[in-house]
């Protein structure tokens, strides 16, 4: 079977790039044909890369509707492919996978939480040209005829989309994102590296260690980490628990925050840290209370390590918590006082054992092959279904 991918990386730049990459790398290995029309890529042994531009001194909130656009033009020739599948925002294909979530309520998160102080009101999103070219090119792809499946990585993204496209009720997949389970001799070795890792930053190595990780500090929750630390702090200050920030973003103002709930000591900016692995070695939860994502890779990736995740429901990687098994889910990131408990419960004498053991299971039931697999069965469906019916939708 022929496939196109058409994306706009091929190389891991963020944790949808690194899902694509796999796709392909799965795909070839399985025996099929695979070319990646992208703006942006590293060979693959196996795939046929094909690079687009864009214009030069393209203005930048049209960067992503002219990249959808050329992308569009790109697969248009691309007569003899079985299936077309495409990411994010685009049209012109038979599968999208939108993996940054629905147009409109990521705006919402971004605009109402992006000053550390001010909601600003929802509305405000329409008065942005980038926001209304982002909808436009959603919309294209959502209503395109050619359409035919849907994936989706998680049901709160199914939900969002049916809010906004009710006639995809038939044509929407939902598929996790999925890990590849971390050797627990990995995970043992990490955790001896913790005492020198965790003093590299200025952080106690004997200390209850919240883990946070995000290159979007203001929607992925970081005030509100702070804020859950300090809490935390505050209910019993023999606990000692402290915060290491892992992530690109302006630090400033969360510096400041937490020297203004008196936990300026206790909260340690890493910057990127590469491999990261180390990181949940050196943790006892994952603190995640995010604004808004479809799928944070980053939930499973401590899973895998043996690491509970506390999160919002507002992260679609929630759907893998079991609250009191393997982390908690707060129902929004302003559940401070919750969130704070959690913390306490991770790492309780008579649970800590059991919420690493039940994280670790959690994440080997959404191992990366048996996701791939399911889209692979996904694409296999719509080229036959094109098959039978090329003039559209069956």
């Amino acid at each position: 079977m022929k496939i196109v991918l058409a994306v706009r990386y091929f190389r891991p730049v963020g944790g949808m790039e690194k899902f694509t990459l796999n796709l392909a790398r799965f795909l070839v290995k399985r025996g099929h044909r695979v070319r990646v029309i992208a703006f942006d890529g590293d060979p693959m042994p196996g795939v046929d890369l094909v690079r687009i531009s864009l214009p030069f001194g393209m203005l930048r909130p049209m960067r992503d509707w002219m990249t959808a656009r050329r992308l569009a033009a790109a697969v248009a020739g691309e007569a003899d492919a079985d299936v077309i599948y495409g990411e994010q925002k685009m049209w012109g294909c038979d599968v999208l996978r939108p993996a940054g979530g629905v147009e409109d309520e990521y705006w919402k998160a971004h605009v109402c939480y992006r000053h550390p102080t001010l909601n600003w009101p929802e509305a405000t999103r329409h008065m942005s040209l980038k926001h209304a070219l982002d909808v436009d090119a959603e919309q294209r792809g959502m209503r395109d005829p050619r359409l035919r499946r849907v994936i989706v990585n998680s049901d709160l993204i199914r939900r969002q989309l049916l809010l906004h496209y009710p006639f995809l009720q038939d044509q929407i997949d939902v598929i996790h994102e999925g890990i590849t389970l971390a050797p627990v001799a990995s995970g043992e070795r990490l955790r001896a590296e913790r005492p020198a890792f965790l003093t590299r930053f200025g952080l106690d190595p004997a200390a209850p260690t919240a883990l946070f990780v995000g290159h979007d500090f203001r929607r992925k929750g970081l005030r509100q980490a702070i804020q859950v630390i300090a809490e935390a702090r505050r209910r019993r200050p023999q606990s000692g628990w402290q915060l290491l920030v892992v992530g690109r973003d302006r630090p400033a103002a969360f510096r400041t925050l937490a020297r203004q709930l008196g936990v300026a000591s206790a909260v340690a900016f890493a910057g990127s840290v590469f491999p990261a692995d180390i990181c949940f070695g050196a943790a006892d939860a994952l603190l995640f209370p995010t604004l808004y994502d479809p799928f944070a890779n980053v939930t499973l990736e401590a899973l895998s390590f043996g690491v509970p995740v506390i999160t919002t429901r507002l992260n679609g990687g929630c759907e893998v918590i079991e609250s009191g098994v393997n982390g908690w889910v707060a129902p929004t990131a302003g559940a401070i006082g919750e969130m704070a408990s959690a913390l306490e419960r991770a790492i309780a004498p008579d649970q800590r054992e059991a919420w690493r053991q039940a994280a670790r299971e959690s994440a080997r039931a959404n191992d990366l092959t048996g996701k791939l697999g399911s889209i692979e069965a996904v694409l296999q469906a719509v080229a036959e279904d094109r098959r039978r019916f090329p003039k559209g939708r069956a």
